[in-house]
């Protein structure tokens, strides 16, 4: 009751007040809005970037558009992919997260190397892959509803962040199956840290994960 609310903010604001700050003129990287290109019908258009945060239990989309943001959260995200591979392949979902993105992790996408001579390895890569069918589908139908949008731009690149951005073969199946060129997004590529080598190492391993948290961070009053 002693508190007053002075400020409330979402994820997908979040992530592009992120993008803002990563973007600014003196970082050397491209400007999330680029110089007008033409479309097919000829009219002058620009492109932009989008950023895509798959999270625990929502998917973010969010775009910078010309006069406000563009946000869709969409609910099928990094839990409901991995409950669909361990269904699929009749294993723990603690073991399928292991099998992803953490201890028994191959160069082979998705190989167990944690099986036991009762548990023959693993190879979740065609799993990963129909897991992923909905939102991709998601995203692309997103994507096109806001291009055909009146003076929208045309989304040329889009920053994959999120815990399940870290999976190897995730962003290299969005980037070969969205119309758009898809990248992993570490925002602390760009934020300097002066805590030591050991949380540099921390967030160069976690920093996709943690942009809406960066985001949040850096919004002023």
């Amino acid at each position: 009751a002693s508190l007053d609310c002075v400020l409330m903010d979402v994820d997908g604001l979040a992530l592009l007040n992120c993008l803002s700050e990563y973007e600014k003129p003196d970082a050397p990287v491209p400007r999330a809005s680029s110089p007008c290109q033409h479309g097919q019908d000829g009219r002058a258009s620009r492109t932009t970037t989008a950023i895509l945060n798959v999270g625990g239990a929502y998917t973010t989309l969010a775009i910078m558009g010309e006069n406000m943001p563009f946000i869709r959260d969409m609910a099928y995200a990094s839990n409901d992919i991995v409950r669909q591979i361990a269904v699929e392949n009749d294993i723990s979902i603690e073991r399928t997260w292991k099998i992803l993105c953490g201890t028994g992790f191959q160069p082979v996408l998705g190989q167990d190397s944690q099986a036991t001579p009762t548990e023959p390895p693993i190879t979740l890569g065609d799993s990963l892959e129909k897991a992923c069918q909905k939102p991709i589908a998601d995203v692309t139908e997103t994507l096109r509803y806001y291009t055909a949008q009146e003076k929208s731009a045309i989304v040329e690149r889009i920053f994959v962040c999120g815990d399940f951005a870290r999976v190897e073969g995730f962003v290299e199946l969005l980037d070969s199956r969205l119309p758009a060129k898809a990248s992993v997004w570490n925002p602390f590529d760009k934020i300097r840290c002066d805590a030591g080598r050991p949380c540099e190492d921390i967030l160069q391993k976690n920093g996709p994960a943690l942009a809406v948290a960066a985001g949040l961070a850096m919004r002023e009053i």
